[in-house]
């Protein structure tokens, strides 16, 4: 994987994230989405096969295998809904690779890789990076609240070092504390 030479303090939110998305082809536009609203690493979505996405109740389940040494060969379900803003970037390709092809099993972004990826992730927004949008959502949720095994069970974490390290980051611990009347 080549060397990343961005450096960011801060992450993406929503109205840079869609910038950015309006100015994809469809493919990237799933593929952010996907990034963005379901904050796996760049193999992990690459990975996707078209038979592994459903729509079940209102939710667009997702099937993800992890790459990761500790992990390796695990395969998650992953779900998130219908309402999300990412979905509406996710959908259209997924229904229209389904359309132009014969086969319904197969890879869902074939002959992508991850130097692909960035490559046309840069030419969208030069300030941005594939694991960034990983960092992004973990940050957002710590943001909004949500716990350290919340946190490791979302990213698929196996040690709560990482969540405990965007948790103490984020505004989340301390927001009821700051708005306490007594």
């Amino acid at each position: 994987m080549p060397t990343i030479k961005v450096v960011r303090n801060d992450v993406l939110r929503q109205k840079e994230i869609e910038f950015t998305l309006a100015k994809a082809d469809q493919r990237m536009q799933c593929l952010i989405g996907l990034l963005w609203g379901y904050g796996k690493r760049i193999s992990e979505n690459l990975l996707i096969q078209r038979e592994e996405i459903y729509i079940e109740k209102g939710y667009l389940m997702i099937r993800f295998h992890v790459l990761k040494k500790r992990l390796k060969n695990q395969v998650y379900l992953k779900a998130l809904t219908l309402k999300h803003p990412c979905i509406k970037y996710i959908l259209p390709y997924i229904e229209n690779y389904k359309m132009f092809t014969d086969s319904k099993t197969g890879p869902l972004f074939p002959g992508l890789t991850r130097q692909l990826a960035l490559y046309y992730l840069k030419k969208l927004n030069p300030d941005s990076y594939l694991h960034l949008f990983r960092r992004s959502l973990a940050t957002e949720m710590s943001e909004h609240s949500y716990t350290v095994q919340q946190l490791m069970s979302w990213f698929d974490w196996t040690e709560p070092d990482v969540a405990v390290d965007y948790v103490q980051k984020g505004p989340g611990l301390t927001k009821e504390l700051s708005e306490r009347t007594w």
